[in-house]
């Protein structure tokens, strides 16, 4: 938790947005692990004394900023799945989640590109994951078992994902929210099978899945 934790008001809000903005900006300039909070502070042309006020050190805000992000993610994807029919729309899913990144895209840039950060793509990856598991829980029928199990498919997804938006935001982004979500369903879902050509040898591997052999 970060030391203010009461309602906040519009100059608390417009404070942390400056010291969240010069720390990615900074981290696109220089190694994560070299930023001080003096750097930050300048950047933000704010004092110290107003960064403690908000944050422990620069890790704390790293970790809020990823915190702020997802929860957006998770509240753009979570209503879909908490539909009491049980009918899920994953074309809209991905394509709100495509326009997420396209309103954080500098995040996203920032966390997925900088070398110095990666060792919180493992905070990132895991809250996809949930929200993924989530989504999936709520969709799945009653088909009997299946031969991939849940969480080594959701893991596979998302990192899919990141990967798929670490193309789309380093090239420009391009092709809209529609296209990418549908790329992403195509490739990630069975792109396998009809983009390349392996549709025997998957096969292959479910028969031996279904005898144990594997």
């Amino acid at each position: 938790m970060s030391i203010i934790s009461k309602k906040q008001d519009p100059r608390v809000t417009r404070t942390r947005e400056m010291l969240r903005s010069a720390l990615m900006t900074l981290i696109s300039q220089m190694d994560y692990n070299a930023i001080s909070v003096q750097d930050i502070t300048d950047k933000a042309t704010l004092n110290r004394a107003t960064f403690y006020l908000h944050y422990h050190d620069k890790e704390d805000l790293l970790k809020h900023i990823i915190q702020s992000v997802l929860d957006e993610l998770r509240s753009v994807v979570e209503p879909q799945a908490a539909h009491s029919s049980g009918q899920i729309n994953v074309y809209q899913i991905f394509i709100d989640t495509f326009n997420h990144v396209a309103n954080h895209a500098a995040f996203y840039r920032v966390m997925l590109q900088e070398p110095s950060v990666a060792p919180y793509l493992a905070q990132m990856q895991e809250h996809i994951e949930a929200i993924g598991m989530r989504v999936l829980t709520a969709s799945h029928s009653e088909q009997g078992p299946t031969l991939t199990p849940p969480d080594l498919y959701i893991a596979f997804i998302g990192w899919a994902y990141l990967g798929i938006i670490k193309w789309w935001v380093l090239n420009g982004m391009h092709h809209p929210p529609e296209y990418m979500a549908a790329q992403f369903i195509r490739l990630a879902m069975s792109g396998m099978q009809r983009e390349f050509g392996v549709s025997e040898i998957i096969l292959t591997l479910e028969e031996q899945l279904k005898r144990g052999s594997i």
